[in-house]
């Protein structure tokens, strides 16, 4: 008020708060000009009051979700990446720049310096499902492994999806990635436990039909993973069996609870085998394993 009343300015805009009679605050914007008569003497104030209080609490509880979101992001370890095709330029989530081993007050890198954060043996591939995902507006998803600056490798898994603006170009490209090293790892572990074990082992879909066998398996049947995956695990059996198979191959797969039954296989020679048959079930991979 002073500097229009010295001629500094001829008018200006504050936001403050008023407080009800009943103590409640309320946001307003106030817009104040300063009339003045032909001498340039002040005649008066004009002063119109804008109610901002809805839109101070749409902010806060924004802001309030927004830190809920990143707070969320964090604990699962899921960072999120929003590239803008009209500006090349990359908004990440604090966890994205740490996926990478990046501090987060750099900017995120974009085109070939981002391709350089991936680990050499998986970069030709990641360039491509991107540009083929930006070309044809499919789902994103990826594994792959990226370097930090450490030196140390990491595994990813991304997930993401192509918005086309009203040209029908790429508009953006928003998606999420997560640590998966650990999973990785793990799965490696299975797999050489899998391979190596002496025990016979086959991993089926609930449709009954063989996904994976082990070499202790192949060498016990005679057959090959092709030839098993022909038909469903059951017709490697006896004639004679094969229906009490199916049925607590059905149990295990509606109550998850691992059986064990003798039964007689057939090998590639046409000769039998008493085996002691172990089922067992994982409901949310929808697979068996034997």
């Amino acid at each position: 008020y002073h500097s229009l009343l010295e001629g500094g300015t001829s008018t200006f805009v504050a936001t403050k708060r008023y407080v009800r009679k009943n103590g409640s605050p309320v946001w307003v914007s106030v817009h104040v000009a300063l009339l003045r008569d032909a001498e340039g003497q002040p005649l008066h104030f004009i002063t119109v009051v804008e109610d901002l209080t809805e839109r101070m609490r749409a902010q806060q509880a924004l802001r309030q979700s927004e830190e809920w979101l990143a707070f969320a992001q964090g604990v699962a370890g899921v960072g999120i990446w929003d590239w803008n095709a009209a500006t090349g330029e990359t908004r990440a989530s604090d966890q994205q720049f740490r996926l990478y081993g990046l501090d987060p007050a750099v900017k995120f890198p974009i085109g070939d310096d981002y391709l350089r954060l991936i680990h050499p043996s998986d970069r030709d591939r990641v360039a491509r499902q991107v540009d083929c995902v930006m070309a044809s507006g499919s789902h994103y998803e990826s594994r792959f492994r990226v370097v930090w600056p450490d030196a140390t490798v990491h595994w990813l898994s991304a997930s993401g999806q192509v918005f086309r603006g009203e040209a029908g170009g790429p508009a953006r490209f928003i998606g999420a990635n997560m640590d998966i090293t650990e999973r990785v790892r793990a799965e490696s572990t299975l797999k050489e436990f899998f391979d190596l074990s002496p025990a016979p082992l086959a991993i089926t879909g609930f449709d009954g039909h063989i996904r994976q066998a082990n070499q202790a398996l192949l060498g016990a049947t005679g057959l090959t993973l092709e030839e098993l995956q022909k038909s469903p695990f059951v017709d490697f059996f006896h004639p004679e069996d094969r229906e009490a198979i199916a049925r607590q191959f059905c149990n295990v797969a509606a109550t998850g609870e691992s059986v064990a039954l003798e039964a007689r296989g057939a090998t590639g020679d046409g000769s039998i085998r008493w085996l002691l048959l172990t089922l067992a079930a994982v409901e949310d991979e929808k697979l068996g394993y034997i």
